[in-house]
């Protein structure tokens, strides 16, 4: 009978416009986002640009009033202190926010110790990198099956000539998980 081919290709037909509506709605959302947080970001650039060390700090901490328990705030401080290389107040803010955030998911918490090693890594010139290499550990410590903290902590101990078996197997490992699942959130190389 001709009625189920009709609704067959109705509903395909549906599916098709839901998906194109849903993937013009989904590119959209992470633009929106972009734009919503370099908004964010311009007052904390314009301090940082004026190598005013207090007028940058002043402004971390009146905003940091508000929100003294939230994780996003101190990576969005660290995040314009690293794009304006100025990795002391980015250190600062980042163990400040390790410390007042104690309480936030293991996940959050281990996106403060990425944005802290990469942080040491830039400013620890001398090798091992200890600060670097044990913010590296931390984030793996809170997060071990991450895609994202494995690799880390393996590169930052092969950077650092450490651990050599140690970080192959690391690195292997990530690789191997990202095999298995590799669109997951875990995946996704931000770097604040």
């Amino acid at each position: 009978s001709p009625f189920p081919i009709v609704r067959l290709l109705y509903s395909a037909v549906v599916a098709v416009c839901v998906w194109f509506v849903l993937s013009r709605i989904l590119n959209v959302v992470p633009k929106a986002v972009d734009a919503f947080r370099s908004n964010q970001l311009a007052p904390y650039i314009s301090a940082l640009a004026s190598s005013d060390r207090n007028k940058a700090s002043a402004l971390f901490d009146h905003d940091l009033r508000a929100s003294k328990s939230d994780p996003g705030a101190y990576e969005l401080i660290a995040t314009a202190c690293m794009q304006a290389k100025r990795y002391d107040l980015a250190i600062e803010y980042l163990n400040r926010g390790i410390n007042e955030c104690r309480g936030a998911p293991k996940e959050v918490q281990a996106e403060l110790y990425k944005g802290l090693c990469e942080c040491y890594a830039e400013t620890e010139k001398s090798r091992p990198q200890t600060q670097a290499i044990l913010a590296a550990k931390h984030a793996l410590d809170l997060v071990p099956d991450s895609v994202i903290y494995l690799n880390l902590y393996g590169y930052v101990l092969a950077d650092n000539n450490l651990q050599l078996d140690e970080a192959l197997g690391l690195i292997g490992r990530a690789l191997q998980l990202l095999k298995k699942a590799p669109e997951g959130p875990d995946t996704q190389f931000n770097i604040a």
